[in-house]
C-alpha cells in the first residue's frame, strides 16, 4: 500500500502550526501576546501564504454578541470585546461550518476575503489581489487555524487568570488588614501565647 507523501508547503505549514502551538503552551504572561502573535503573522507570510490582515473571532457562548476579536493589520495586533451579528460573514460561518471566501471588486484595489471555521471561532484573512483565495490556501489556513485557536485562548485565559489574581489579591489584602489576628499572623508578630 502507498503512503500519501506530503508536499513541501504542507510541511512548511505543518511546522508553523507546531511552532505557534508550542509557543503557546510556553506563554507564561498575557503580555507575550502581542509580539508572539505577530511573530506567527510573519512566519506565515514568509512561508507564502499573502494576507495583509487577520482576524480571530472567539465567540465565548452561542450568543452572537459575546466573542473576543483579535487582529492584526499591517503589523499591528490588537484584542477587543466586540459585538457580532448574525448577519456577518464570521458569524455565519462558525454557525454553518463551512469555510467562505469572497471578492470585494468595488474597493480599489479588490480585496479578497477568505473564512474558516474553528472549534470556537472563526479566523479570517484578507488580501489585496484581483482573484478569490484558491482551495489550496483555504488548506493551508485550515491547517494554521487550530494553532492560531489554541494562541487566542491562551492568552484569554492568561487575562482572565491575571483578572482572578488581582481581585484575591485586594480581597486578601483588605481582609488581612481588617482583622488585627490576621495582620499579626501576617507580618509574624503573633506570639504563640495568643498575644
Amino acid at each position: 500500500m502507498k503512503q500519501a507523501v506530503r508536499t513541501e508547503p504542507e510541511d512548511r505549514y505543518g511546522e508553523i502550526a507546531r511552532w505557534i502551538q508550542t509557543k503557546a503552551l510556553r506563554m507564561g504572561d498575557d503580555k507575550e501576546f502581542a509580539p508572539l502573535f505577530a511573530q506567527s503573522m510573519d512566519r506565515i507570510r514568509d512561508a507564502g501564504l499573502d494576507f495583509y490582515a487577520l482576524s480571530f473571532y472567539l465567540f465565548e457562548s452561542d450568543a452572537a454578541d459575546d466573542a473576543l476579536h483579535y487582529t492584526f493589520f499591517k503589523g499591528e495586533v490588537g484584542w477587543l470585546q466586540a459585538s457580532v451579528t448574525e448577519e456577518m460573514a464570521e458569524y455565519q460561518v462558525r454557525a454553518h461550518k463551512e469555510a467562505h471566501s469572497w471578492q470585494d471588486a468595488q474597493s480599489e484595489p479588490p480585496v479578497a476575503y477568505l473564512y474558516v471555521p474553528t472549534t470556537m471561532g472563526t479566523v479570517t484573512i484578507a488580501a489585496e489581489r484581483h482573484q478569490s483565495f484558491a482551495a489550496a490556501e483555504q488548506a493551508i489556513l485550515e491547517t494554521l487555524a487550530v494553532a492560531l485557536e489554541m494562541l487566542v485562548v491562551r492568552h484569554r485565559d492568561l487575562v482572565a487568570y491575571n483578572v482572578a489574581n488581582e481581585a484575591y489579591q485586594q480581597i486578601r489584602a483588605r481582609l488581612i488588614t481588617s482583622n488585627p489576628d490576621l495582620m499579626a499572623l501576617h507580618d509574624g508578630s503573633f506570639d504563640l501565647s495568643g498575644e
